[in-house]
């Protein structure tokens, strides 16, 4: 096999790791989130886990962080319109809905982090120098840009589960 491919292989694998792990944590601080009636209490458990997570990956190399943040990042980005966003219905969407919206959002960023790999932005100064502070700013876009699209997924889930649920009675 080439080793370019090979690589690819071996991201891919490691991706799907963080991706698994992802899920794990989603899963575990969703049923504490369930019990805790305190807004302020959710967004500290959730900020919290973020921050342990940049905290463990804040040493890495810019890719290594990004790539790490799959497990830390889209899970949190999946729960905060959830449990912080007053959505005016009240109602969980269900366990299925969350984890469909995890994956989706992390083979999203998934994507993207080949894409920034890939296309040699990894080498610009600000990237490789991996400071403590260019670290961090590229974790809080990853969670802006997760949050954003977790957003997005909860709205279209919403939109097109209406419309089956219309179809299907009729």
């Amino acid at each position: 096999m080439d080793t370019a491919i090979e690589s690819l292989c071996i991201l891919f694998l490691i991706d799907v790791f963080f991706i698994f792990a992802g899920v794990v944590v989603l899963s575990v601080v969703r049923e504490i989130l369930r019990w805790i009636p305190s807004r302020l209490l959710r967004a500290g458990i959730i900020l919290g886990i973020l921050a342990v997570g940049f905290l463990y990956l804040s040493r890495a190399d810019t890719p290594t962080l990004l790539t790490g943040a799959l497990a830390f990042v889209p899970p949190m980005a999946a729960l905060v319109p959830l449990y912080l966003v007053d959505r005016g219905t009240g109602n969980d969407p269900g366990y299925s809905r969350i984890i469909l919206c995890d994956l989706l959002v992390s083979a999203a960023g998934a994507v993207l982090l080949f894409f920034f790999d890939r296309s040699g932005l990894t080498m610009m100064p600000v990237v490789y120098w991996h400071t403590p502070v260019s670290n961090g700013m590229f974790y809080i876009l990853a969670f802006l840009l997760c949050l954003a699209g977790a957003a997005l997924v909860y709205v279209l889930m919403q939109q097109y589960g209406n419309r089956a649920g219309q179809q299907n009675t009729g």
